[in-house]
């Protein structure tokens, strides 16, 4: 982390810090001055900061509180003396821990950076703006594979907890494209498409992504994802082949209309600018086979399964 003052809290061991952030707020909460110095350090250390602030989050993750963590986050990327949200730090320390093989304790935070909100009609969905940008800006900082390792991280985690959390993935894409972040979203798919790096290419997961986004009336966010990436002259890209992994999941009318939106006048979409609540999340049910930890080829099932609570893209006054 470079050269520090030996009596600055910098100094002290990763390990030393993190524990006494875990005692702060076990004893005082949120607003004591264990977490208040971890955000000074923070914002002022640049980059040694965000390695300290991943630390944190790996030792809270394993002490059990995973949601210490994703308010510790939420609290880093707060406006701060009138300037506006910066994601920047979470967005490092969150990279540090993949690279430092901590993949599953920043999938774990991820989990908790949802929110769990409310509607007009009293039914409770988790907000994916939050984690939509972490992810988003990711990209925008030079961070896409490790965003990418996340978001293929929760597709695939199978545990009880997990499957809760599977059904947000085409949601984070849909997001980030309600908001204007067609790029981030469509850097995101393609990380999602990358079996072993550019050298073998699997659409199997976007696929499944487009094929919920069909059944959920956004048909618009798969073709504006597809017609992005055609745009992009990537020499990989086989529009075909996605079309058809988008078929094997939802049928050839999840395909067909896919096709259809990025034929038809842009902008024409019932939904664009819109959130509508979808007619059911998506439960990820079979999904797409292969190696351990890889995507593998779509294995051919046409049935969709949907659960009750609504996920819903975006939110309310963000």
């Amino acid at each position: 982390m470079g050269d520090v003052d030996p009596e600055s809290p910098m100094a002290a061991p990763d390990n030393e810090i993190a524990e006494q952030v875990y005692k702060g707020i076990e004893d005082e909460g949120f607003e004591g001055p264990a977490v208040d110095t971890l955000l000074h350090l923070v914002r002022t250390e640049a980059g040694a900061g965000s390695e300290l602030l991943g630390d944190v989050l790996v030792y809270l993750v394993q002490k059990e509180h995973p949601d210490w963590a994703a308010e510790i986050c939420r609290m880093a990327w707060a406006s701060h003396k009138g300037q506006p949200p910066d994601f920047t730090a979470v967005c490092t320390a969150l990279a540090y821990v993949v690279d430092m093989s901590q993949l599953q304790a920043a999938v774990k935070v991820c989990h908790f950076i949802l929110q769990m909100k409310e509607n007009t009609q009293g039914a409770y969905y988790f907000d994916c703006y939050d984690i939509s940008f972490v992810l988003g800006n990711m990209v925008e900082g030079g961070m896409p594979s490790q965003a990418g390792a996340i978001l293929y991280s929760i597709y695939c985690d199978d545990s009880s907890q997990g499957q809760m959390y599977q059904e947000l993935v085409p949601y984070v894409l849909g997001t980030l494209i309600d908001y204007g972040k067609v790029s981030w979203a469509t850097e995101l798919s393609k990380q999602l498409m990358y079996a072993d790096g550019e050298a073998a290419i699997d659409y199997g997961v976007v696929g499944w992504c487009m094929a919920q986004m069909v059944y959920n009336g956004r048909s618009d966010w798969a073709a504006c994802i597809c017609d992005a990436i055609r745009a992009q002259k990537t020499t990989w890209y086989n529009q075909g082949a996605l079309l058809a992994a988008i078929e094997s999941w939802g049928g050839p009318s999840a395909s067909q209309t896919v096709a259809n939106f990025m034929l038809g006048p842009k902008g024409d979409s019932p939904t664009k600018g819109g959130a509508p609540a979808p007619a059911g999340p998506m439960h990820a049910g079979p999904r797409p086979g292969g190696s351990p930890g890889k995507p593998g080829a779509a294995n051919g099932a046409t049935t969709l399964h949907f659960n009750a609570a609504p996920f819903m893209p975006g939110g309310v006054g963000k």
